[in-house]
């Protein structure tokens, strides 16, 4: 969660939030009960913030599935609407990188996101499923 949460970054390398840049782990709270997730104890951040903190969590998930081999969690996750909230092109892209570069090398899984502004690496036959619309147009 922190490697995601560090490499949120705006375009001039200065964080996003300042709070993900100096979390450990001792600063995250997963409260499960109150279905909230705090982060030096705080739990709100902005619409486009919380989408990359709930994400965050989500790929940890997801990555630690994969290394434990009693983990019971379905080696599949899909991120629907990654870029909610009012992001930036510049960090949804940056947040797509950082998911190919913790996920790089891994085997034997599947994330499927769900994106208006697709990484144009991951716009391709390999990696895209489906029509890419701009413009309220189909390309296929």
């Amino acid at each position: 969660m922190l490697a995601i949460l560090r490499a949120d970054l705006r375009e001039n390398g200065e964080p996003y939030e300042e709070v993900f840049k100096k979390a450990d782990c001792s600063d995250i709270e997963i409260d499960f009960s109150k279905d909230r997730t705090l982060i030096d104890g705080r739990v709100k951040f902005s619409g486009s913030s919380n989408y990359i903190k709930k994400n965050a969590f989500f790929l940890a998930a997801l990555f630690e599935s994969l290394s434990d081999p009693h983990y019971r969690l379905p080696r599949f996750l899909m991120l629907d609407a990654i870029e909610n909230g009012g992001m930036k092109a510049w960090r949804s892209h940056n947040f797509q990188r950082s998911i190919i570069e913790m996920f790089k090398g891994k085997e034997n899984f599947q994330i499927i996101f769900c994106t208006s502004m697709v990484l144009d690496e991951l716009n391709n036959d390999e990696y895209g499923v489906g029509p890419y619309y701009t413009d309220n147009v189909i390309s296929i």
